[in-house]
């Protein structure tokens, strides 16, 4: 019942709270409830009944039109062009590829960092290896992941069914979200404080795995929270229509960038054997990298605003 209550909540946000509004939204929980009430007694669940009801419920801009009232105005409406619908279906598939992409990217990761630990007790070969069985792994779903890009940059039409549950998913998710991501930063510092207290060759090799770990666990944790956010249009992801322009350019820079990083930091590592300082590279481009995408999505946004 509660889904209903939300669902047509969410329908009327954006309407003027007249009587005429307030007697239509009565009328329509009445109905609604009665329905339910109905599907349950037929041997529906509750869960079942709710979104059978919501699914079958008419187009409110039909409905509005009969009446003569104003139809709500989105602010800052979109073009047509920036826009695609998704059914529920699409919704699902990708929230399920990146929940698995996450967790294999995150797999590499760790697999990477294992032969790091491993290269200072048997030199190159394991971390050869490690490298060798991580990027299948990396390669595959980093593709997996770029063929959702679309969704990235152009604002998300769902139906009102899909979009009510993929809000309160989002809403059970995120219950948990805070204490995982949380455990996973207590987790690298535990880590990190190993070393630092320890000071031995063989804290700096658990470092590393339990850094890896905890990466491993992150990474699909942070893919599945944007996904919500990719679909809802909300967060980072609320202006896609705006300045998706400068989203691709931001992007296209760091795909030459981080590449370029990660073969300093190796570079740098292995030949000046500066592994003990050399982890300053990834704070230090971090950033620097910040610095570049917050200046050009800044100069998108005035730019766009004259």
């Amino acid at each position: 019942m509660e889904v209903i209550k939300t669902y047509l909540d969410n329908v009327f946000a954006g309407f003027t709270q007249t009587e005429q509004v307030r007697t239509l939204k009565t009328e329509m929980l009445a109905s609604m409830e009665e329905k339910y009430h109905a599907l349950v007694d037929g041997g529906k669940s509750e869960h079942e009944a709710a979104y059978s009801v919501i699914a079958d419920f008419g187009s409110i801009d039909e409905i509005v039109a009969e009446l003569g009232l104003e139809t709500p105005q989105a602010e800052g409406k979109e073009k047509e062009e920036d826009t695609i619908s998704l059914t529920r279906e699409e919704a699902k598939a990708y929230l399920s590829q990146m929940k698995k992409s996450g967790m294999f990217i995150g797999l590499g990761v760790w697999i990477i960092l294992i032969g790091v630990a491993a290269f200072f007790f048997s030199g190159f070969l394991p971390l050869f290896a490690a490298i060798a069985i991580a990027m299948p792994f990396l390669i595959v779903n980093g593709l997996k992941i770029e063929q959702y890009e679309i969704y990235q940059t152009k604002v998300i039409r769902l139906d009102p069914v899909t979009k009510l549950e993929m809000e309160q998913r989002r809403t059970r998710f995120m219950k948990r979200f805070a204490i995982q991501i949380s455990c996973c930063v207590a987790f690298i510092l535990l880590a990190v404080g190993l070393f630092l207290w320890s000071g031995s060759g063989f804290e700096l090799e658990l470092m590393l795995v339990m850094i890896g770990f905890a990466i491993f666990l992150i990474v699909p944790l942070g893919l599945h929270f944007s996904v919500y956010d990719v679909l809802l249009n909300t967060g980072d992801y609320a202006n896609k229509g705006k300045h998706s322009k400068y989203g691709r350019i931001i992007g296209t820079i760091a795909a030459i960038y981080w590449p370029i990083v990660a073969v300093g930091y190796l570079l740098w590592s292995f030949l000046a054997g500066a592994w003990h300082i050399s982890w300053i590279v990834w704070p230090a481009a971090g950033g620097i990298f910040g610095a570049i995408a917050g200046g050009l999505a800044t100069w998108g946004y005035f730019g766009d605003a004259q």
